[in-house]
């Protein structure tokens, strides 16, 4: 036979949201959120670079590739400076 305090910290009990579910829609957003801003990082900054360049402005090389070559392969602005080599 239960008293009166554990029928109310039942009632308590029962009426406490389940917060996984909330837990598992805020890391949903996050993580929406992230992606929708690695796209941006990735492909907007190439968009207004091409915008700017058809209404015939110019780019700022830092936001141009520094990569001329095939993947894996060395550029000359990227090599280190100064070692043995450098003499």
């Amino acid at each position: 036979m239960k008293n009166n305090f554990q029928r109310l910290q039942d009632d308590e009990m029962g009426r406490v949201p389940d917060l996984r579910d909330t837990q598992r829609q805020v890391r949903q957003q996050i993580e929406g959120m992230q992606t929708i801003g690695q796209v941006v990082e990735l492909y907007l900054t190439k968009i207004l670079d091409a915008f700017v360049m058809m209404t015939g402005g110019e780019v700022a090389s830092s936001n141009r590739s520094k990569k001329s070559g095939p993947p894996g392969s060395i550029n000359q602005n990227d090599a280190p400076s100064g070692g043995p080599s450098a003499g």
